[in-house]
């Protein structure tokens, strides 16, 4: 990632992967909104055990994408068109070494204003009823 003069991330720099593949930063509004997230129950809860060399260190919880109970499909062909159509990103090459530049902070407005109302990456995945 590069940082701008006030240690702010400005661009996701992908050498030799792809963005919608392997960027975090399409993550960002599943995480920012939280509960909040149109996908009905996107986030579950799990215990885990912390040990260093097997001696007990802490237990914690921690919470992840429940994949399978929300029966999820990532659109990344619908992602991709997305970032394309809205300047998000740059794809080019170096001698050969392709690289992608995503603009972190216009991705994440843009992809939490489409959360928001409703429009996510996952577009055939229940969502969650208001009211």
């Amino acid at each position: 990632m590069c940082l701008d003069n006030g240690g702010h991330f400005r661009e996701v720099l992908c050498i030799g992967v792809t963005a919608i593949r392997r960027a975090t930063i399409s993550h960002v509004a599943e995480e920012v909104l939280d509960s909040d997230f149109p996908v009905k129950d996107f986030f579950e809860e799990h215990g885990v055990i912390i040990r260093r060399n097997g001696v007990f260190i802490d237990k914690v919880r921690v919470r992840r994408a429940n994949l399978t109970k929300s029966r999820l499909f990532v659109a990344k062909s619908q992602l991709l068109r997305e970032w394309t159509e809205n300047n998000l990103f740059v794809r080019d090459s170096i001698k050969g070494v392709p690289f992608e530049l995503v603009h972190s902070r216009r991705c994440m407005e843009h992809m939490l204003e489409n959360a928001r109302k409703g429009k996510t990456r996952y577009p055939y995945a229940p969502k969650k009823v208001k009211g």
